[in-house]
């Protein structure tokens, strides 16, 4: 059957917890109860950088004395075509939907054809990264680039231009660099940018991890103050206390 396409007005928050901008996201309500494996998709799997992986990275960024550059694609599931056996019928949601007058006489909706991979279904983040990862391993395997996959994290990207190397760590439609050549990264942004349209991000921040590294560039913080303060006033009226505690797990508390 058809699935509902509908609007979200949601607020986005730096990991420090301060609203960054409003957004208004469309989205299709694939989950279980409107779209069926075999029926409106078939694989979902699509993997995510190990965390062991990021804080390797980052660790090693800051023993080289390496800079960093991050980067968000936009609107980045859009960019994957559905499969011939994928797509499937879109409802609109109400005050968009419209009508035709059927051979029998009565009004019929007229629904919508997914042809590319919206959010809110279950295969947009493979199909995607799909997409974006034939793109890397070919663009950046001529004109003096090199690139390698790792093998032990697909998500992680090892690209060369003479003697200049990057590491890319890939998040879906969130880039994460690390290299002791500014202009190198920057000339990758740009690749990404002509293919799929990016926007530059503040390195400290990534997915609701802060990163903050000192200024004598010794030593790196990673830090999730916004998260832990949205669970503190989510669960605060739980706790026998109104004091914030100093630390995540009381001392001795058995967790099975």
């Amino acid at each position: 059957g058809p699935i509902p396409w509908a609007s979200f007005f949601t607020c986005k928050y730096c990991p420090k917890g301060y609203l960054v901008k409003y957004k208004n996201r469309r989205c299709l309500l694939g989950h279980s109860g409107n779209a069926f494996k075999g029926e409106h998709y078939t694989d979902t799997f699509a993997p995510t950088p190990l965390p062991a992986t990021t804080r390797a990275v980052q660790a090693m960024a800051l023993k080289q004395g390496h800079k960093r550059l991050c980067f968000d694609i936009c609107t980045a599931f859009l960019h994957a075509e559905t499969l011939q056996h994928e797509r499937c019928p879109i409802r609109m949601p109400e005050g968009e939907r419209e009508y035709k007058m059927g051979a029998d006489g009565k009004m019929h909706e007229i629904y919508g054809i997914m042809n590319r991979q919206i959010y809110g279904m279950p295969n947009s983040s493979k199909r995607f990264q799909q997409v974006r990862d034939a793109w890397i391993l070919s663009y950046f395997s001529e004109n003096g680039w090199t690139v390698k996959r790792a093998d032990s994290d697909p998500c992680l990207f090892t690209i060369t231009r003479g003697k200049h190397v990057v590491q890319m760590l890939c998040h879906s439609d969130d880039s994460d660099l690390t290299s002791p050549s500014m202009p190198t990264m920057h000339a990758i942004m740009a690749a990404f940018h002509k293919k799929f349209g990016v926007e530059e991000c503040e390195p400290k921040f990534m997915l609701g991890i802060e990163r903050t590294r000192t200024e004598d560039g010794k030593y790196l913080e990673i830090t999730q103050t916004g998260f832990i303060e949205q669970l503190w006033e989510q669960f605060r009226h739980l706790m026998k206390t109104t004091r914030a505690p100093n630390i995540p797990v009381p001392f001795g508390t058995f967790i099975t």
